[in-house]
């Protein structure tokens, strides 16, 4: 990781990053956050407020190592504005992510999770200024008509789900956009015990307005693993971001669709129907059309 004053990843002479290391952290992110929906989609039958704290709970037990050490060197508040204002933003879209899960399937849940590297690309070129241009525009509008073929009929099926999966994405985006302006305050791993110290927050105060229910050995298990995925994904997307052009990063994403058809056709037996491949391949296209654009 370089460490320059602007807030950019620049290389010596001014111009732009070579992307190739900030591309396999997103891309090694993607294979990590899809599995980390299928761990917690088979744990659907909790409550999402309980999937969160234990989740949150075990992930801040796992990062306290890496945050002393860094915060000895480091003297960053986890009560800066920004940082902050990217742990709302995530532990937001981390709950409702979690109860999209519980009724939709992972290759739809994904489906809008596409979204938001379509906009953090327009989050690109409006509030920093990289280079768009009318080709990566048709990409983009390419990328959320086959994000609403791939969805399909599902419109009128499940609102409530639907529109979880939707506002995750767009605090998802907000995450991305915040952490993009403040690129160099904190280490990555402040910026992750940030993000689930208020997600621990928020859903304990919403778990006390339910009925907590013991874990199997199975569903531990289950949670063990997807705090795994979970904290690697997490730390990858943080990296990733900071190396490269957020436009440049975020297309590599549109990979996960194709990992969620598989998971939902191996895990569950979901034979995705045809107006739902055709969507996914559109969506691919068009995020490797504006990788290959930019």
């Amino acid at each position: 990781m370089t460490d320059n004053t602007q807030g950019d990843a620049t290389d010596a002479n001014g111009g732009n990053p070579p992307e190739g290391k900030a591309i396999l952290q997103a891309l090694a992110a993607v294979g990590a956050g899809v599995g980390n929906n299928y761990c917690f989609k088979q744990l659907a039958l909790l409550p999402a407020s309980e999937v969160a704290v234990l989740r949150s709970a075990l992930l801040l037990v796992l990062l306290a190592p890496g945050v002393f050490l860094s915060g000895r060197r480091q003297r960053v508040s986890l009560l800066e504005l920004p940082i902050v204002a990217r742990s709302l933003a995530e532990a937001t879209a981390t709950i409702f992510l979690l109860v999209s899960l519980a009724g939709l399937s992972v290759a739809t849940v994904a489906t809008f999770l596409m979204t938001i590297p379509l906009l953090a690309t327009v989050a690109g070129a409006g509030f920093f200024e990289e280079k768009l241009g009318w080709r990566g525009g048709a990409f983009v509008a390419l990328g959320f008509f086959g994000a609403a073929l791939a969805l399909g009929p599902i419109f009128e099926s499940e609102p409530y789900y639907l529109a979880a999966a939707a506002f995750s994405a767009a605090m998802y985006t907000l995450r991305d956009v915040i952490t993009r302006v403040w690129a160099q305050r904190g280490s990555p791993s402040h910026l992750a015990v940030g993000a689930n110290l208020a997600t621990l927050l928020v859903a304990a105060g919403l778990a006390t307005t339910q009925a907590w229910h013991p874990l199997t050995i199975g569903q531990s298990g289950l949670l063990v693993i997807g705090v795994g995925l979970f904290l690697a994904s997490n730390l990858l997307i943080i990296a990733s971001t900071r190396n490269g052009r957020i436009a440049i990063i975020a297309t590599t994403r549109y990979s996960a669709i194709l990992w969620a058809l598989a998971v939902d056709w191996i895990g569950y037996g979901l034979v995705p129907p045809t107006h739902t491949l055709i969507g996914a391949a559109i969506i691919v296209v068009a995020g490797f059309g504006l990788a290959l654009h930019k």
